[in-house]
């Protein structure tokens, strides 16, 4: 991943900000390891709500989700 472009961010909370940095750094990433990326740099959200905003940002076409054998594996939108 070289480029990565957060569209219009600024309707965004800092909580979905902060994911879509930790998603921007960490490609690819399986939603567990980014939600123990998350807490490990002092993100307060539980699981659950992580698992929203990462939906959410799917929604707006911020990331791209694929699901892999039943695990969902983040992707930023340009790739």
């Amino acid at each position: 991943m070289d480029e990565f472009s957060i569209k219009g961010s600024d309707g965004l909370v800092e909580s979905e900000k902060a994911i879509l940095t930790l998603i921007k750094n960490n490609s690819g990433g399986k939603i567990g390891e980014l939600f123990r990326r998350y807490i490990d740099n002092g993100g307060d959200l539980t699981y659950k709500t992580f698992y929203r905003k990462i939906n959410k940002l799917e929604a707006g076409k911020f990331i791209a989700l694929e699901r892999i054998a039943n695990i969902l594996e983040t992707k930023n939108s340009t790739d």
